[in-house]
């Protein structure tokens, strides 16, 4: 999927040539890293990161970011895409609206076998557009959990630390919501977001890592909330500990998170 992924930001009506790429190659075991290096050879604009062992999502991240240094930074997923305008609309939408700090855009699933991915409850959130200066005016902003359909502004940049588990941008989606003076909202563009219908992907999948990390994430997120300076969030962080367990579709109830 790799060369899709690239394809999509090689194509970027803002040019490949005002886009920094880092690419972490996080140990992988298949062809990738050979599609990547023609690439990289060919675009001066595409540094590749080697990871001495494999670490997966989290300090995968946090490797990539030390090597940012333009003012605003997004994540891509490996085997997915985004739309042609992306990066220029949300470059100009920082550029026109003074103080945003996040720009976050919507999404939808895709299938390349033809199959109908289920409605994601948490699309409903970029059904328009929206400027938000209070997250108490939208608190089902909360849901915007994913870190791939963002783009953060160099200020964000310290609350950009992604923890060693699973759903390891749920937490860090939290900390660069509530430090955000503005975050805008927009439908104009679109991150395309592989769903495998087999479950083969790593978060849709049910396991007992899969459970024990989800935990964690809560306990993560209900450290923020204890936080005295935070405490307008109270109610939302309600609402969301529910959907983060509901949206995985893992075998965790709400009621038994109360022994935690």
């Amino acid at each position: 999927y790799i060369k899709e992924c690239l394809d999509s930001v090689i194509n970027q009506s803002l040019g490949i040539e005002n886009i920094e790429v880092i690419v972490v190659n996080d140990c992988t075991l298949d062809n990738s890293m050979s599609i990547v290096n023609e690439y990289a050879n060919k675009y001066p604009s595409i540094k590749i990161i080697e990871q001495e062992k494999n670490q997966g999502l989290g300090p995968t991240r946090n490797l990539g970011l030390k090597y940012v240094t333009s003012d605003y930074v997004t994540f891509l997923d490996s085997d997915d895409y985004i739309s042609e305008n992306a990066y220029e609309n949300c470059l100009n939408l920082f550029l026109t609206n003074e103080n945003t700090d996040l720009v976050i855009y919507k999404y939808e699933l895709f299938n390349p076998d033809g199959a109908i991915p289920p409605k994601d409850i948490h699309q409903k959130i970029y059904e328009k557009d929206h400027i938000i200066t209070n997250l108490n005016d939208v608190p089902e902003i909360i849901f915007a959990t994913a870190s791939w359909n963002k783009i953060y502004s160099k200020k964000l940049f310290p609350y950009l630390n992604f923890p060693s588990i699973l759903y390891e941008d749920n937490i860090t989606s939290v900390e660069t919501l509530i430090n955000s003076n503005k975050i805008i909202v927009t439908t104009d563009s679109t991150y395309h977001y592989r769903y495998e219908e087999d479950g083969s992907s790593i978060t849709q999948s049910i396991s007992k890592k899969n459970n024990e990390d989800l935990i964690r994430c809560i306990l993560l997120i209900l450290e923020v909330k204890k936080q005295k300076h935070r405490i307008f969030w109270v109610e939302s962080m309600n609402i969301s500990l529910e959907t983060l367990v509901l949206r995985k579709g893992n075998i965790i109830h709400h009621h038994q998170l109360s022994n935690y």
